[in-house]
Formats: C-alpha cells, sequence, structure tokens
C-alpha cells in the first residue's frame, strides 16, 4: 500500500515549527534533538517543501557520503520516485573535494566530472541539496560565465565544424587518448569522434558525414560497443583552467538554505586548509539551520525540539529485537526495518518469522502497516514519537553496518586487454598468423580517412597493419620466456601446422573428459540441506557488501549442493582483503551439516590462517546457541583445517 509523506510529516509539529520560523526569514535557526539518519529525513522534508536550494556540509568525506545516501533515501520516500536515476539527475548530489588519484598513479576526473554537475544543476535553478564538506568550498571552480561560455551541445542533423569541436574539447579540459575508457577524455578516429561527457554514465560516440553529426551513441567503455542511440549530448566543462575561479558558493543562489550537521565547524577553517576564513564569515549572507544533537546554551539563536530519539542497539539478538518490536506496537508505533538489499530483505523477514513476527510484504516507510522490511541506504535509525514512527537500520539490527561499495557515477571501461596492457615490442599471437612483435600505433589514410592500425612484425622483415576494430584477433604472448619464443612468418605453414596438433590433443583430452563425465553423470550423493534461519543469520551478519561476482559464485555453489550430482567445480578469485575468500567459503562450509560429510579449510599459511579466522564460527553448535536452540549432540560439527 503506497502511501504519501506529505499528510504524515504534518503531523511532525515541531517540522511545521521549523518552516515557519524560515519562511519569516530568521537568518539562524537551531533545531535539537535529532537523533541518527532523522536528520536527513528533515533536510529532504526541507527540500520537498521549501523547493529552496540547500547546501548541507558534513563533517568528512565519509559523513558527506552517508548524508548524501540518507538524504536521496528519504527523499525518494517522500517524493515517491527512485532513489537512482540517470546521472547527474537526481535532487541529491555530492561535490567532492581533492583529485581522483588512481592507484596505477594517474588521476581519475569523476570528482572535476561531479563538480560540473553540480555548478550545471546550480546554474540551471533547480532545487538541489548539495552535500558538501568545508574544504570542498575551497575547491576552485571555474566562474559561472566561463562555465556557460565553455558548454557546448552536439545535436543529430545539425552541422559542427569538426576542428572547432576539438578546439572546444580542449578548451573545457578533457584528455585527449587513444581509446575512451573514463569520463573526461575524447578520442578521433576519421570521422567518429568519442567523448565522455559527466552528462552520460556512458561515454558518447559522434558520426560525422562531413561537418553533420550523423549519429550520436552511447557506448560501453570496456567492450567499444554501441548500447543505444541518443539525440544530444551537452559537453560540460571539467576543472577549472580560468585564471580567477572562484568557488561552490559562488554558484549559490541568495534563497540557499545552508544546513550544518555539526555547528561546531563555523567555529575555526577546517584542517587541511587553515589558512581560509571561519565558515561563519563565508556563509554569513546566507540563511542557516543548525542540528545539533543536544541543545546548546547560546540564547540568542531562536532553537526548535524536534523531539527524535534514539532507538539502542541489538547486535543481531533477534529475540530481544523481537521483543521491543512488541513492546514498540503495543505502543501504537510503525516499525520499519532498512536493509541495503532484496536478499538481505529476505534473510530479515525469514529470521522475523521464526519469532512469529510477519512484516507485511508491500509495506513502504510511510505506508500504514505496523511492521514492514524496506530496502534502502538508511546509516543509523531513530525513533520520533510525534510520527509515530520507528526506523532500525543494519547498524541496530546486526551490530555493525556493512561496508559498502561506493559504485562510481560513471563507468569506467577496463582497458582491452590484447591492446591497452600492450607496450611497444611485446609478442603477441594472431589468431590466422601466429607470434608477432608489436611495435605500436600507427595513423594511415585509407579511402581518404584516418584510421588507426597496429604494427604487427614477423620473421624475415614481414610487417602487418592490423586495424583496431579487429583487435578481437590478437592476444598477448603467454607461453615460454620471450627470449626462447620465435616469430612466425606471414603467409608460411608451420603456424597452421601447430594449431593442428593442437586440436588434435585437444580432441583426445575431450573424449577423456568425456568418458569421465559420462559416468560421473549416474553417480549419486548425498544431498546437502537447504538453508536454515540461523545460516541466514550468520549470513546476514558479515559487516562487508557482496561483490555481484561474489554473490553468483555463492548461488551457484550452493545450487550445486543441494543437488545429487556430484559437484566440479573451483571457485578463483582475487581479493584484496582475506576476508572476500572467507565471507564467500564460510557460507558453503556451513552448509556442509548432517546427515553431510563435515568439511574443512585449508590455508596456505600459518600466517594467512591468523589473518583470515573469522571471529564469529559456523559451526552448527555455535549456530544453536545464536539462535537459542539446542543442536543434536550427534551432528558433527565442521572442521577448520589449519
Amino acid at each position: 500500500m503506497s502511501v504519501s509523506a506529505q499528510p504524515v510529516l504534518s503531523r511532525w509539529a515541531a517540522f511545521d515549527e521549523v518552516l515557519a520560523a524560515l519562511s519569516k526569514g530568521v537568518p539562524c535557526l537551531r533545531a535539537d534533538g535529532l537523533w541518527g539518519a532523522s536528520r536527513a529525513l528533515a533536510t529532504a522534508g526541507l527540500l520537498q517543501r521549501t523547493g529552496r536550494p540547500i547546501l548541507l556540509l558534513a563533517p568528512g568525506p565519509v559523513q558527506r557520503h552517508q548524508a548524501a545516501q540518507d538524504a536521496a533515501f528519504f527523499l525518494a520516500t517522500l517524493s515517491g520516485g527512485p532513489v537512482d536515476g540517470p546521472v547527474g539527475e537526481g535532487r541529491v548530489l555530492e561535490f567532492p573535494s581533492g583529485s581522483g588519484a588512481s592507484w596505477r598513479g594517474g588521476r581519475h576526473r569523476e570528482p572535476d566530472a561531479e563538480r560540473a554537475l553540480c555548478c550545471r544543476r546550480l546554474l540551471d535553478g533547480d532545487a538541489v541539496a548539495i552535500v558538501a564538506t568545508p574544504s570542498g568550498l575551497a575547491i576552485p571552480v571555474p566562474p559561472p560565465e566561463s562555465f556557460k561560455r565553455r558548454t557546448f551541445t552536439l545535436t543529430v542533423g545539425e552541422g559542427s565544424d569538426r576542428e572547432i569541436l576539438l578546439a572546444l574539447l580542449e578548451a573545457a579540459g578533457y584528455e585527449r587518448v587513444e581509446t575512451v575508457l573514463e569520463v573526461g577524455q575524447w578520442s578521433l578516429r576519421g570521422g567518429i569522434v568519442d567523448i565522455f561527457s559527466p552528462t552520460h554514465a556512458q561515454p558518447v560516440r559522434a558520426e560525422f558525414f562531413g561537418d553533420e553529426v550523423e549519429s550520436l551513441r552511447l557506448f560501453d567503455p570496456t567492450s567499444q560497443r554501441s548500447i543505444g542511440p541518443l539525440q544530444e549530448l551537452t559537453v560540460l566543462p571539467l576543472g577549472s583552467p580560468d585564471a580567477a575561479p572562484v568557488t561552490l558558493l559562488d554558484y549559490l543562489p541568495a534563497e540557499t538554505l545552508i544546513v550544518l550537521e555539526d555547528p561546531a565547524l563555523l567555529e575555526a577553517p577546517p584542517d587541511d586548509a587553515p589558512s581560509a576564513a571561519p565558515l561563519a564569515t563565508l556563509l554569513a549572507r546566507f540563511q542557516r539551520l543548525e542540528l545539533p544533537l543536544l541543545q546548546r546554551g547560546d540564547g540568542a539563536v531562536p532553537r526548535v525540539s524536534m523531539g527524535a530519539r534514539s532507538v539502542g542497539g541489538f547486535r543481531g539478538q533477534f529475540k530481544t529485537l523481537a521483543t521491543e518490536i512488541r513492546d514498540w506496537r503495543g505502543e501504537g508505533f510503525t516499525v520499519r526495518l532498512v536493509v541495503d538489499d532484496e536478499r538481505q530483505r529476505d534473510r530479515l523477514r525469514q529470521m522475523l518469522a521464526e519469532h512469529d513476527l510477519e512484516p507485511w510484504p508491500e509495506a513502504t516507510l510511510w505506508s500504514p502497516e505496523g511492521l514492514g522490511v524496506v530496502v534502502g541506504e538508511c546509516s543509523a535509525g531513530f525513533q520520533i514519537p510525534a510520527l509515530g514512527l520507528v526506523v532500525l537500520c543494519e547498524e541496530e539490527i546486526f551490530g555493525a553496518q556493512r561496508r559498502r561499495l561506493r559504485r562510481p557515477l560513471f563507468q569506467r571501461g577496463a582497458a582491452i586487454a590484447s591492446f591497452n596492457d600492450l607496450a611497444p615490442n611485446d609478442l603477441v599471437v594472431h589468431e590466422q598468423h601466429g607470434i608477432a612483435r608489436y611495435h605500436g600505433l600507427r595513423t594511415l589514410s585509407t579511402d581518404g580517412h584516418d584510421a588507426d592500425f597496429l604494427l604487427l612484425e614477423y620473421a624475415e622483415g614481414g610487417r602487418l597493419y592490423l586495424p583496431v576494430e579487429r583487435l578481437d584477433l590478437i592476444s598477448k604472448y603467454m607461453g615460454a620466456p620471450e627470449g626462447a619464443a620465435r616469430l612466425d612468418r606471414l603467409g608460411g605453414g608451420a603456424w597452421q601446422r601447430l594449431k593442428e596438433s593442437v586440436r588434435a590433443a585437444l580432441r583426445e583430452m575431450a573424449e577423456e573428459l568425456l568418458k569421465l563425465y559420462a559416468t560421473r553423470s549416474v553417480a549419486e550423493r548425498p544431498r546437502f540441506a537447504d538453508d536454515t534461519p540461523w545460516q541466514g543469520e550468520f549470513e546476514a551478519s558479515f559487516r562487508f557488501e557482496e561483490t555481484p561476482d561474489q554473490m553468483r559464485a555463492i548461488e551457484e555453489v550452493k545450487a550445486d549442493m543441494v543437488g545429487a550430482r556430484p559437484m566440479d567445480r573451483l571457485v578463483a578469485g582475487r581479493c584484496a582483503r582475506p576476508s572476500g575468500r572467507w565471507r564467500t567459503a564460510g557460507r558453503w562450509r556451513c552448509s556442509c551439516r548432517p546427515p553431510c560429510s563435515p568439511s574443512s579449510t585449508t590455508t596456505p599459511s600459518s600466517s594467512a590462517s591468523r589473518r583470515s579466522r573469522p571471529r564469529s564460527s559456523c559451526s552448527p553448535a555455535s549456530a544453536a546457541r545464536r539462535s537459542r536452540r539446542r543442536w543434536s549432540p550427534g551432528s558433527p560439527p565442521a572442521r577448520w583445517t589449519w
């Protein structure tokens, strides 16, 4: 059941009091007593009700991202729209500070791109919430007039001189590359210009016929294949090459409302910019709303008590949680449990069902049902008695909030292995002509158009110019040491004879595998049991968000385990932290319950085992203790092998 939040918020008398005070033009207002993410709820409500731009200041980058996620979630529940929309079109945007350093030593342009989106939305007069840090207010951006002058648009069917376009891209701060992989890059190949502007999550390929834009197409930066057509592309300037740059404050209209989560930010310049003026001086011309948790002693500033309360934590103690939910329901509160994704929602519903609690399946944040589990990103729970609302997040439910993967706004392409990972003089293997030596890119004129080719050198001085569009025909040489490898001869038969011998060996191996798996296909083994609620509790307690590849491996292996056929599966992956491997393998180990055999886990070394040992055991006995159930004494526990 979908219910509008506006009538619900109107029952919050303190919120209406804040609206009334701001409409009267008080220069500064203090609203204390907002706990957890209720600050973000109040901010989203102000944006929705007033239609004014808001600058929300957070102490640091982590708090900035957290506040932006919270505000976007609550704003979506207030407006009924999705949390994630087209890039740059949402009403909550982050204004990052610093530059995007790459682990390879380069520099990503995502921070410049996100700042450009903020500047554009403010210049367009949109009512948006910009979430920034004090240090972000010192980041230079182009003056508004310069930003407008360096912004340009390409439209299908309209004329655009290509040389002027290239000059505009240079003036806009874009980097020319051979292959566009990241935002802020462009490339030129004959009559095709690839541009990655912040206005889209993927780059755009512009095809010219003379000086006319014949087509615009979004494309995948990894595969370089088209995704869909586009009628218009707006290119925003990145960076600030101007001699007299300005800051974000110069883009804010006079009616902007400044919201501070911590009023102490006003008292001193940021640590990373000690020479900057205090925020109180920089923000003096704007109306300001301060949101301290506790009441402050300064009586000169009018204040409103918002009346929000904390909800405490349960740290995975579902029996206590169930009791508290029943008490809240008895007092007339609606209770909402907010989790990160659908999988966590299903697990939590199953755990609540084990304690005789049935959440309403279609509940939203503002629907009248008593208990519901909602998917969203909310950092901390709260209760607001005036609204009769209790919100619990993963941190309160499980004792720790999972560390979410911060997904970039703009798709990054993986370098094409057969091309961008190559360096001059590397050995490559051509599908038809064999081993050659790569000598870089060459630009040649064909049919009146310039095009890029890879130069491959073969034995006896043979040369092959391979169009970049046929990169799929080559791969990097991965055989014996390069000194032991010999170049093949163009047009020779040695490479073909080698391929035939390999085909024969593969056919022989395939026959052996077919016989083996024909035998295994009729074999059977005891099935592993389906997941139980205590295993769902164990899985939900992980602090890190699984990657899509990890979840795919988990689900496929579990599907094999509950089947009757023997399983042959090798899961290989490279994890930066050992916990990534244990989060994946721990689920399968916990599924090895009676009547099936015990499980064992090996590690490459004792030091790795000490680093990787999970803090919570997933043996049947420990799981039974957590879920307050008695496990059969005859059940063999899962076993660790160190």
